[in-house]
């Protein structure tokens, strides 16, 4: 995120105040790239009064800013209010103060998930690992799909007292999985009126591309559970499509082959028939399945989280979700 400090301010001198305080907040261990135009403010009463540690700040920010590639300005300081991307000093201290949340549909359970993804992406992860570290970024718990909007709507409120409408303040991205059956199901209602939600207040979010967040374990974890090892034999044998679209709590849907829909019919048609037979009755078991699977992401690495999204057509969805966050902070 880069921000911009309108000139004007530097020319008013009861600003000082607020220009050192956010100064203090943007540069406090690198949170946030700032610019100012020194050509325009360094013969301005109200920099020469500026502690010499700021008047440092502003110049390695700007020398900086000048040698590197140029980036977009994404948010002014100014009290002229021409767009949306502009703050005044009241919105700037509660905006870029806040913690950015991560909302979860569980932000315990699903947590082991990204800090797996966090932790074996280190290079791209890099910005996001140090906001964590700095309670700047938390995970935040969504209560499930359909009470995603109700957790929004109440942070919402909470700058009702702000000039712009208040989804205009909110630093949060949504992560959920796509809860799907096979590949090309079409999004259920509750997601999509959820995913238009998030559309209309400008939320930027991430639809997972498995059905659920324990679809991406790797076999190689999956099998050190105990007492699975019948379960584990005939999953090895699933291809990739069955493996991200299967119910691994409770197996595949308990119907005659002949009664299934075409779509599931045709996800399932490699599957012998002996194999199909048993994942009717049997699962992966693991006691408190929805609270003890997600821990096992503790275990993973690089190479085999990889390797078990190679298939995908978005090969680097995990790259490509941490640069989508990236950006956001």
């Amino acid at each position: 995120m880069l921000i911009k400090f309108d000139s004007d301010l530097f020319h008013q001198e009861d600003n000082i105040k607020n220009i050192s305080f956010l100064i203090a907040i943007f540069s406090d261990n690198y949170r946030y790239d700032f610019i100012a135009e020194l050509s325009e403010i360094k013969n301005s009463n109200l920099f020469n009064q500026l502690s010499s540690i700021d008047q440092k700040l502003l110049e390695e920010y700007f020398n900086r800013y000048i040698t590197q590639p140029k980036k977009e300005i994404d948010f002014r300081i100014s009290l002229k209010n021409e767009s949306d991307k502009d703050l005044n000093f009241e919105e700037s201290k509660i905006f870029f103060n806040q913690q950015y949340l991560l909302i979860l549909e569980n932000n315990l359970n699903d947590g082991y998930f990204v800090d797996a993804i966090i932790n074996c992406f280190r290079s791209k992860a890099k910005k996001i690992s140090r906001h964590k570290n700095k309670d700047w970024f938390i995970y935040y718990n969504g209560g499930g799909c359909t009470n995603i909007e109700n957790t929004i709507e109440a942070n919402k409120k909470r700058y009702q007292h702000l000039p712009k409408d208040n989804h205009k303040y909110l630093r949060c991205f949504v992560l959920i999985d796509s809860d799907k059956k096979y590949p090309t199901q079409a999004n259920s209602t509750e997601r999509q009126k959820l995913f238009d939600y998030l559309d209309e207040n400008e939320i930027k979010y991430h639809q997972l591309y498995k059905r659920e967040v324990e679809n991406y374990l790797p076999i190689q974890i999956l099998e050190r559970i105990e007492q699975n090892e019948a379960f584990i034999e005939v999953y090895k044998r699933l291809n990739d499509d069955v493996k991200d679209f299967i119910d691994l709590e409770n197996g595949l849907p308990d119907k005659n082959r002949d009664t299934l829909t075409l779509e599931l019919s045709n996800l399932y048609n490699h599957i012998l028939d002996d194999d199909y037979n048993f994942l009717r009755k049997n699962s992966l078991k693991i006691n408190n399945f929805k609270t003890e699977l997600p821990k096992l992401f503790i275990r993973a690495n690089r190479e085999l989280l990889k390797d078990r999204i190679k298939h995908q057509m978005d090969s680097n969805e995990f790259e490509n979700l941490l640069e989508k966050i990236t950006n956001e902070l």
